[in-house]
């Protein structure tokens, strides 16, 4: 049962925290980060991106008619009481990526980060990947293709939550569960739990 209250908290997570962040109509008060400035006030981010990346408005209060547009890319990272957000690389575009700020919607030793944006100028559309995966030396888009080698790079091979995903007893669609479990270092007897429960509901759905 705990594992099904997180999957539906998780899920509602990532809706509710891409709908703050990128879909909102009105401000949202937080700080800009670089390496070598920073920018306090009230951000909108647009919700379409182009070959620049993403455009975001600013106020340095709410009273004010003044705005500041800029693109995110000139900024490494957003925070604000209830959010942060990263740039991230999300698109090839000509000889480049695009980069635009990303939720992250579990913090820990592996940070992941949901953007559920496919490549809009592509004429046959990928798998849509919405999951990307920061860790101290790994920080992209983990692929669908590539998936059990992108996670056996991120956990590394002696993981037990590894040895899950080369048995494909844990595939792509379960990147959250798999970070958290890896975050807590879960033992075989917790991992075995979600499987059984995992196997458990899909037959119950069937």
């Amino acid at each position: 049962m705990k594992f099904l209250s997180f999957s539906i908290l998780l899920m509602i997570l990532h809706f509710t925290t891409y709908s703050q962040t990128i879909d909102t109509a009105g401000y949202i008060r937080g700080e800009m980060h670089s390496s070598d400035d920073s920018l306090v006030g009230y951000f909108k981010f647009d919700h379409t991106f182009g070959q620049n990346g993403q455009s975001v408005w600013y106020k340095k209060d709410l009273q004010t008619t003044k705005t500041k547009r800029f693109q995110t890319y000139k900024y490494d990272y957003f925070t604000s009481d209830s959010l942060y957000m990263e740039l991230f690389e999300v698109m090839p575009y000509g000889f480049g990526e695009i980069r635009v700020m990303v939720p992250r919607v579990i913090n820990g030793p592996i940070q992941l980060f949901y953007f559920p944006h496919s490549t809009p100028f592509a004429i046959i559309q990928p798998k849509n990947e919405p999951y990307l995966i920061k860790t101290a030396n790994w920080k992209k888009r983990v692929s669908y293709r590539k998936f059990k080698r992108d996670m056996r790079e991120v956990l590394g091979e002696s993981s037990l939550v590894y040895k899950q995903i080369e048995q494909e007893t844990l595939k792509y669609d379960d990147i959250p569960m798999i970070v958290r479990l890896a975050n807590m270092n879960a033992d075989e007897s917790t991992i075995q739990d979600y499987i059984a429960h995992k196997k458990s509901a899909a037959t119950s759905t069937n």
